[in-house]
């Protein structure tokens, strides 16, 4: 399979990352975000399809399509997109996403950005590794072949991340 995650870096620029913050505390008070179900202090929102998907949104995507050469590729169909905030004391629990991949020759790959890094904490945890919260950047991997968490928030700041879902071919790896 190859290395369970792969970083990058440098994906927005600095104005980029300051306007999805925003956008992100925006609908974070405008109660658009719903309570994540598994965790205190998680919201989040799928937006892929709707109103919610900005220019920029749109743009952010387009990059990782090119970076990671997903033109073409369908958005998964279960989480697709979706902007997440956790707060101080949240977390993410450790599984997978192998629900709609089970019994198909498909895999989920999620692209994580990383828009706000929190104080402290918050560093997920892919295939027991943890793996670097690059601000502007983020990693990759395979949400539905391999478990994934992450370490509680500490701080006033939040862990801010866009996730960007694709449901890529078994066959399809990570690049280099």
């Amino acid at each position: 399979m190859g290395a369970p995650f792969i970083t990058f870096s440098d994906l927005i620029d600095e104005t980029e990352r300051a306007a999805l913050e925003d956008y992100a505390l925006q609908l974070k008070s405008d109660d658009v975000l719903a309570p994540n179900g598994f965790g205190k202090n998680r919201y989040c929102q799928c937006i892929w399809g709707g109103p919610l998907v900005t220019p920029l949104i749109r743009e952010v995507a387009a990059r990782l399509d090119a970076r990671f050469g997903l033109a073409g590729m369908p958005v998964d169909p279960e989480l697709g997109w979706v902007i997440s905030v956790i707060y101080h004391g949240g977390f993410v629990h450790p599984h997978t996403d192998a629900r709609l991949y089970q019994d198909k020759p498909l895999k989920h790959l999620r692209c994580n950005v990383v828009v706000s890094k929190p104080d402290g904490g918050g560093t997920p945890i892919i295939g027991k590794k943890p793996v670097p919260l690059i601000e502007r950047g983020g990693w990759a991997f395979f949400a539905s072949e391999v478990e994934h968490s992450a370490f509680p928030v500490n701080g006033a700041r939040p862990r801010i991340i866009y996730q960007f879902g694709y449901s890529v071919p078994e066959a399809w790896a990570l690049p280099a």
